[in-house]
C-alpha cells in the first residue's frame, strides 16, 4: 500500500540529518547459516511489525492521541522489494515513530511544567489571600477597639456630665436649704410664736421625721458645705452653730415649745449639740 502523503510536522523542507544509531534485526542483516534468506526476511519483518505495533500502542495509549493507531491500521507488507529498500522503509517507520515518542515526551515535559506552576501559583494565591484576610481581621480588631474605646470615653463623660449636675444640683438644694435655714432662724427669734418639732430649723439638708433621723453625718454636710458662709473657717461655722443649739442657749426657745412635743425637741436639741461638740474636737470627720 502506498504511503500516506500527509505532511508530517516534524519534517522540514531541508532532509533531516538522522541519528544511525543500530536499531535492532535491522543492521544485522546477514541471515544466519541455519536459514534460507527468504525465510530469515519474512522473520525479521514480522518481529520488526510486533516491536513497532508494541511501540505504537503504548504511545497511542499514554497520549490518548490516533497517531499509533494510525501507524498499526498501516498494511506493513514489503513483500517483493529488496532488502536495502526493506531496511529504508523500515527505517523511516521507525524514525516517524520515535519522533512522535519524542514530541509527546515533550508536551508531557510541558503539561507538568505547567502543571508544578499552576501549583505555585495556587500558592501564591492562596498565602496572598491569607495575608489579605489578617490585614483585613487586623483593622477590624483595631476599629473594634477605637470604637469601644470611644464609647468608654463618652460614657465616662457623661457621666461626668451626670456627677456634674448632680453636684449643681446638690449644691443649689444646699444654697436654698442653708438661705432657709437662716430665715427661719431670725424668724424665730424675732417673734413669739409657738414651736414644734417641725417648725424648728434642725441644721440638715433634708429635715428630719424623728430624733433618730438625726445624723452628725448630715450635720457636717450641711454646716461645712462650700456653697454658704465662705467667709468663715470649718471651725467659726461649729462654734456659730453651738452658740444657737447648746442646750443652755436652747433653753430660752423651749418656752415656746408644745407641751407635747416638748421631750422630743429637748432629745433632739441633745443630739445636736453633742454632734456640734464632737465635730468641733475632731471626732467626726469633716465633709
Amino acid at each position: 500500500m502506498p504511503r500516506s502523503k500527509t505532511a508530517n510536522p516534524l519534517y522540514s523542507a531541508e532532509p533531516m540529518k538522522r541519528s544511525r544509531t543500530p536499531l535492532p534485526y535491522v543492521d544485522d542483516f546477514i541471515p544466519p547459516r541455519t536459514a534460507s534468506p527468504s525465510t530469515w526476511v519474512a522473520e525479521q519483518q514480522r518481529e520488526q511489525t510486533q516491536l513497532l505495533e508494541r511501540h505504537a500502542r503504548a504511545m497511542a495509549s499514554l497520549s490518548g492521541s490516533s497517531t499509533g493507531t494510525h501507524i498499526i491500521e498501516q498494511k506493513w507488507t514489503f513483500a517483493g522489494l529488496d532488502a536495502a529498500e526493506q531496511k529504508r522503509l523500515w527505517e523511516e517507520q521507525t524514525y516517524e515513530v520515535d519522533m512522535q515518542a519524542r514530541m509527546w515526551m515533550l508536551q508531557e515535559e510541558a503539561r507538568r511544567i505547567a502543571a508544578m506552576r499552576e501549583v505555585e501559583r495556587t500558592r501564591l494565591v492562596r498565602e496572598e489571600v491569607h495575608r489579605i484576610q489578617v490585614k483585613i481581621r487586623r483593622k477590624r480588631e483595631i476599629e473594634r477597639q477605637r470604637i469601644l474605646e470611644e464609647r468608654r470615653r463618652l460614657h465616662e463623660e457623661e457621666e461626668k456630665e451626670w456627677e456634674r449636675r448632680r453636684n449643681m444640683a446638690v449644691d443649689r438644694a444646699m444654697s436654698d436649704a442653708w438661705s432657709t435655714y437662716e430665715k427661719r432662724w431670725a424668724t424665730i427669734l424675732t417673734t413669739s410664736d409657738s414651736l414644734s418639732f417641725a417648725s424648728i430649723p434642725w441644721p440638715m439638708l433634708c429635715y428630719p421625721s424623728s430624733p433618730s433621723s438625726i445624723s452628725c453625718g448630715a450635720i457636717s454636710a450641711f454646716l461645712l458645705s462650700q456653697t454658704h458662709s465662705t467667709n468663715q473657717s470649718p471651725k467659726e461655722r461649729i462654734k456659730e452653730a453651738l452658740r444657737r443649739w447648746h442646750p443652755d442657749r436652747f433653753g430660752r426657745l423651749l418656752k415656746r415649745v408644745l407641751i407635747d412635743e416638748m421631750k422630743v425637741v429637748e432629745e433632739a436639741v441633745g443630739i445636736v449639740a453633742r454632734c456640734l461638740n464632737e465635730l468641733l474636737s475632731g471626732q467626726v470627720t469633716r465633709t
